[in-house]
């Protein structure tokens, strides 16, 4: 049995799947099998797998359409190797990426997730710049409160921790949206810790044809939906209180140099939200309480300067009496900042 199955699901991929699956075989690492889920392609998706002659591809076909999320899952029951790797039909793996994950994995055996940052190219190939990546288990679980920061494509984790946390989900509204991976890292890291490679493993493809880009709008419905889940974990509560998503979106997610209405009455409740969400964080994941105050100190003064920049921003939206509560705020939080540090 192979130490690594990659798995990958393919829907009328013929353009860009070629570059995919050669990426993969072309790997450093050589003990993996590679799934192919054909999810039903009517082009010629299926032709091109077929012309490889490597013992190490799968082909499983898919009847009739199901989804990524229900491939995946039905490639990873059918696989059988202790490490599970993820492969998109449209972005290429660097030749070094199995091997750098399968390493840090046999190295950390506390850890079920790794990634990586991404080198973005355009449809084309072209480079268009780096997708950064957050490297530390604290700050990853964190950021995954409010979004996703693990590209889908990049990633390698246990295959017991997968089964733990209960695969994919079968949530259509979650799966057809496509944040089904939002959704199980969300799981995972409930259990497990996780990590990201700070260098890219992977050319991601910015395709403005692809399934998350023409379902951008219930795409971000959803994910929306999954933080608020995630909040109501760390808090303990079945639902948040009306406003609440709100209020820490607008403040907390909102380019500051975009538009955007802002009451001056909201901003420094937002901050006790926030302040009182990080306190249930750490006790929630038991985080040692030094960890915790440096954790706490880093996030105040990035919570400060996202507030002045919000000040400071002249877009024209914001009133002065906003705009100084804003000011308030960032002096607010460098003060608790300083406190924790000189505590």
């Amino acid at each position: 049995m192979p130490l690594v199955s990659v798995v990958m699901s393919v829907y009328n991929d013929g353009k860009y799947v070629k570059d995919a699956i050669e990426s993969i075989l072309a790997q450093t690492f050589t003990d993996f099998e590679f799934v192919i889920v054909d999810d039903g392609c009517t082009d010629n998706t299926r032709d091109i797998i077929a012309g490889y002659h490597d013992a190490r591809i799968r082909l499983i076909v898919n009847e009739h359409n199901l989804g990524l999320a229900p491939s995946l899952n039905k490639a990873i029951r059918l696989s059988g190797a202790q490490y599970i790797a993820r492969q998109d039909a449209d972005d290429i793996s660097l030749p070094d990426r199995l091997s750098r994950e399968v390493d840090y994995l046999e190295s950390h055996p506390d850890v079920a997730l790794v990634g990586s940052a991404a080198i973005v190219i355009a449809h084309d190939g072209e480079r268009r710049g780096v997708w950064p990546a957050i490297a530390e288990d604290l700050d990853l679980k964190w950021s995954l409160l409010f979004l996703n920061p693990f590209i889908h494509s990049s990633i390698m984790v246990r295959r017991s921790v997968v089964e733990e946390a209960g695969y994919y989900t079968a949530r259509p509204e979650i799966a057809q949206a496509f944040v089904e991976d939002y959704e199980l890292w969300s799981r995972v890291n409930r259990i497990s810790r996780s990590a990201n490679f700070a260098q890219p493993l992977l050319k991601f493809r910015q395709n403005p044809t692809s399934a998350s880009v023409r379902t951008r709008p219930e795409h971000l419905r959803q994910r929306d939906h999954i933080a608020q889940e995630n909040l109501c974990w760390v808090w303990g509560m079945r639902e948040l209180e009306d406003g609440t998503w709100m209020r820490l979106r607008r403040f907390l997610l909102h380019p500051p140099g975009e538009d955007l209405d802002l009451d001056c009455g909201e901003v420094r409740p937002t901050v006790s939200l926030l302040e009182s969400l990080h306190a249930a964080f750490c006790v929630k994941y038991e985080v040692p309480r030094k960890l915790a105050g440096l954790h706490r100190r880093r996030t105040y003064w990035q919570w400060a300067r996202h507030a002045w920049a919000l000040a400071l921003r002249q877009n024209g939206r914001r009133s002065l009496r906003c705009r100084l509560a804003l000011l308030a705020a960032g002096m607010r939080l460098l003060g608790s900042a300083g406190r924790l540090s000189a505590s």
